[in-house]
């Protein structure tokens, strides 16, 4: 409760510019639907949002830019579908170094 009061009390305000990081951590999963519905809003009204996830699925539906960092450098960056492109084909193959 007191994590949706912060929230409730930083949008109210129709600030230009909000910066949330994980913003949906520990939300149900109607509660997290409806926060990414205001996200949404805001930023169909122009609100800018400058959001920190580890959940690429999160990031892709509201972004017009993404930014992967990884231990403080910017490893890749760009449109959802830009990053998407460059990483292949339609399946990732990992596989684990038996001398790590």
């Amino acid at each position: 409760m007191r994590r949706r009061f912060d929230l409730a009390v930083s949008l109210i305000s129709r600030p230009p510019l909000i910066f949330l990081d994980e913003p949906t951590t520990g939300f149900d999963p109607r509660t997290r639907n409806q926060m990414w519905a205001t996200i949404r809003s805001l930023i169909a009204s122009g609100v800018t949002v400058l959001l920190t996830t580890q959940y690429l699925e999160e990031a892709d539906q509201p972004a017009d830019r993404i930014a992967v960092i990884d231990r403080g450098a910017i490893v890749a960056q760009g449109t959802p579908a830009e990053l998407k492109s460059s990483i292949g084909g339609s399946s990732l193959h990992v596989g684990l170094d038996a001398d790590a």
